[in-house]
């Protein structure tokens, strides 16, 4: 299971830093983006591997960012996490339970799941072009409920990742 928790940290870390900048700290990763501040996803310490004195250090380290910017501390733990007790201490040091990651694996290792069930409508998936980035950028802002504020930001890094070759906007 370890490896399947390595696995979504490396593509939570990725698909985050897609939205920000990305701050090795070396104990952790910190992901930012001031024009997104009042949301915790998009701006968070993630992929922490250190011991208890080791966590102050980098709690002190990216709260200082977070300040800077302008943006609470906000802390992502997976079951690989070091130290073990890093909730407990985060919930007595102020922090409060914001969401929790709910991630399920197809059990069946025969056959894929048929995810087109009798009364499922037909979707096309499709590869959207850089002229409809615009039209992208509102599906995804209706769909998650972001706030038109946020608009301009989010056709900003579509825009930037749209120009990746590893990035498709489907």
């Amino acid at each position: 299971m370890s490896d399947v928790w390595a696995s979504i940290e490396e593509n939570h870390q990725e698909f985050f830093s897609l939205w920000g900048k990305q701050v090795d700290l070396e104990a952790g990763i910190l992901l930012h983006n001031r024009n997104f501040s009042e949301d915790p996803l998009f701006n968070h310490v993630a992929r922490i591997r250190t011991n208890a004195s080791g966590f102050r250090a980098l709690l002190d380290r990216s709260t200082g960012i977070f300040n800077s910017n302008q943006t609470r501390s906000c802390v992502y733990i997976s079951p690989l996490t070091e130290p073990k007790d890093l909730e407990e201490f985060l919930l007595k040091s102020r922090f409060q339970l914001y969401d929790n990651l709910t991630v399920m694996q197809y059990s069946a290792l025969e056959n894929q799941p048929n995810l087109r069930g009798a009364q499922t409508a037909e979707i096309e998936i499709r590869t959207s072009s850089a002229k409809e980035v615009a039209d992208w950028c509102t599906a995804y802002a209706q769909s998650f409920e972001i706030t038109s504020s946020w608009l301009k930001e989010v056709e900003k890094k579509c825009g930037e990742v749209q120009a990746d070759p590893r990035v498709r906007l489907l």
